[in-house]
């Protein structure tokens, strides 16, 4: 075989070996991989399988896999597990919703298999993960009271979700707070209407609730506030200052009327303005102009009751009526009119205050007298007398009525002023919120205290509730009069009232505990130790002082009878050549002792000590021992002898 036809051999073998190696090559003959993954997937998990035929780890291994440059930062790859691990989070909403990894697979087995690149496609897929968000934290809007139902109100809101287009953005409306009021007819649309009727006169502002959420697993939504002012519109007809007016008096041609001269104000808070109008017999005969003064156009006057009639300038259909009775001019003067008086605070209920007189210029002598306008029920008047008493406690500092005297045709009417000197407006007031008191034998359980800011007023305790058992005093002392019927402890809750003179009142609450004769505290235990403590020590320190003092007594009468003591019985002191061999003596007695003496030698001794001894000093009663020491110059203790 020449060499031209060996290189086409082997050339042929290398071809049929690339095209039977499988390495490399997906499985199911596929040329890529294709997954999809949800946003939310977590860092560290599998991103994809590459089903690639081959060994990729291990001395076996066949294949040898890689990722292409550049691709780290998002994905990892496990070339043992043929794996992708994600390592960068994903969001489809803002990054990509499709990925591409490309991964080099290069074959062991033949070095002349070309590297091949296995692309793996990845499709993120959208989670609810976004709530719908608001174009405003809050909306502010307002609108016209009485308004129909369904008028739409408000339709610059919108709210919107960065979730995938689809269920998890599509957007949903509704109201929550203040429902009663208004409505969203289509969830779909940001449209509110309204629910029910909203009155100026009954709510002036109100705070509503819009929610804004998505069609998502799980449902997210996103709630803001909406500030509603209330604005007020001409719904209301004018109204009178009162009902009924008086006029029997004039002054040139103009009426004096009263309570109070004739006026009606807008039923609105618009202010709008105010005409008026007269109607009834004999109107022609009077006019009245826009500020509600009545004049008299012809020269007589003559008795009648008329309708004043109040409306409105720009919208006349709103209107109110009330009714004015002229009387004939016969008239009644009270002697004053303006009473004022002054009186003090501590003046008694039913105390008469003053009496008024009027007279009537047609002669009638029997007046009724009444008081208009104490809404407080302050006063009350006699009708026939005139006189005016107390009727209730002075609360305040002025007071000021309007007093009516009519003889069933005419009316006249004075004002009665006073003022008061001092008044009491404070309300007594306990030193504690609440008191606690432990009841044991005693009756006595404890005091209560309350005091009150106006001068010179009292105070005076109540008990409200268990006065059979318990009871308190006008100092506010609490006792117990009746036995307690129990013999374990108990506790009572007593309710206590102060009130002053003028009927201002306050309570209290007071916890009483009742305690058993054998109960004994335990402040009560450790008084008792300490005092048992102090006692034992007392005994102590003056059996240690009496000890003493006997030994001290004692020692001194020793001294008295001692030789020791005294300084005149210093002994015999024996020294230079005298031996201190001598033999052992004995004692036959307490009073008398002799020593032996074995031979001449000790007699000898005997002999220079008895010369050599010093008298014992002269007594004149009994006798004692005198020591006599015995010294030599051989070494060795000295002997006493006695």
């Amino acid at each position: 075989m020449n060499s031209s036809m060996r290189a086409v051999f082997w050339g042929l073998l290398s071809v049929l070996g690339v095209l039977t190696s499988e390495a490399c090559l997906l499985e199911n003959d596929r040329n890529s991989v294709y997954v999809s993954v949800f946003e939310d997937l977590k860092i560290g998990a599998t991103l994809a399988d590459l089903p690639v035929i081959g060994r990729s780890f291990g001395p076996d291994a066949t294949i040898q896999l890689k990722l292409a440059p550049g691709q780290e930062d998002l994905v990892d790859l496990d070339a043992a597990a043929k794996k992708l691990i994600l390592q960068k989070e994903l969001d489809r909403e803002k990054g990509p919703s499709r990925l591409e990894v490309v991964v080099e697979c290069r074959s062991l087995d033949d070095k002349t298999f070309p590297q091949v690149n296995i692309s793996t496609f990845v499709t993120v897929k959208d989670v609810n993960d976004n709530p719908p968000r608001f174009d405003q934290s809050e909306y502010c809007i307002q609108m016209p009271e009485e308004l129909p139902n369904d008028t739409i109100v408000f339709v610059d809101f919108e709210a919107v979700d960065d979730d995938q287009l689809g269920p998890n953005s599509f957007v949903n409306y509704r109201i929550t707070r203040g429902a009663e009021y208004l409505v969203i007819p289509d969830p779909s649309r940001p449209v509110i209407a309204i629910a029910g009727r909203i009155d100026f006169e009954k709510i002036h502002r109100f705070e509503a609730g819009i929610e804004a959420f998505d069609s998502g697993v799980p449902q997210l939504k996103t709630t803001v506030p909406l500030h509603v002012t209330v604005v007020d519109v001409d719904d209301q007809n004018p109204v009178f200052s009162s009902q009924s007016y008086y006029a029997n008096s004039m002054e040139g041609n103009i009426f004096e009327v009263l309570p109070e001269a004739i006026k009606a104000k807008d039923g609105d808070t618009l202010e709008a303005s105010i005409q008026y109008e007269l109607s009834g017999a004999h109107h022609e005969s009077f006019t009245i102009d826009s500020k509600g003064v009545v004049r008299l156009v012809n020269d007589s006057v003559i008795a009648t009751t008329l309708l004043v009639h109040a409306f409105e300038t720009e919208h006349p259909e709103r209107k109110a009526t009330a009714m004015l009775r002229i009387a004939e001019q016969s008239s009644i003067e009270f002697e004053h009119s303006l009473y004022s008086i002054q009186i003090t605070s501590s003046m008694s209920v039913d105390s008469e205050i003053l009496q008024v007189k009027a007279t009537s210029t047609s002669g009638a002598s029997k007046l009724r007298y009444s008081i208009l306008n104490d809404e407080g029920g302050v006063l009350r008047v006699e009708e026939r007398s005139g006189k005016i008493f107390l009727k209730s406690p002075l609360t305040s500092g002025k007071y000021a009525f309007t007093i009516s005297a009519t003889d069933g045709k005419t009316r006249g009417w004075s004002r009665v002023e006073f003022s008061v000197d001092r008044v009491n407006s404070h309300v007594p007031e306990f030193d504690q919120m609440e008191y606690f008191f432990e009841m044991k034998s005693a009756n006595l359980i404890g005091q209560v205290r309350a005091t009150d800011e106006d001068e010179g007023d009292t105070v005076v305790y109540h008990l409200l509730n268990l006065q059979t058992i318990f009871a308190i005093d006008d100092d506010g002392m609490l006792s117990r009069h009746a036995a307690i019927a129990s013999f374990e402890p108990d506790v009572y809750e007593l309710v206590v009232l102060a009130e002053d003179t003028v009927g201002h009142r306050q309570f209290v609450t007071v916890v009483v505990t009742v305690l058993n004769a054998t109960v004994i505290s335990v402040t009560s235990l450790l008084t008792l130790g300490i005092f048992v403590l102090l006692v034992v020590l007392f005994v102590i320190i003056v059996c240690t002082i009496t000890r003493r003092c006997v030994s001290c007594i004692t020692k001194a009468r020793r001294n008295k009878v001692c030789w020791m003591s005294k300084t005149g019985d210093n002994g015999v002191v024996l020294s230079g050549s005298v031996p201190t061999e001598i033999e052992s003596r004995t004692c036959s007695s307490a009073r008398s002792c002799h020593s032996k003496f074995s031979d001449e030698k000790d007699r000898d001794i005997a002999d220079l000590y008895a010369a050599t001894s010093v008298a014992s000093p002269a007594r004149i009663r009994g006798a004692h021992l005198v020591p006599v020491t015995v010294t030599t110059s051989r070494s060795g203790p000295p002997t006493i002898y006695f």
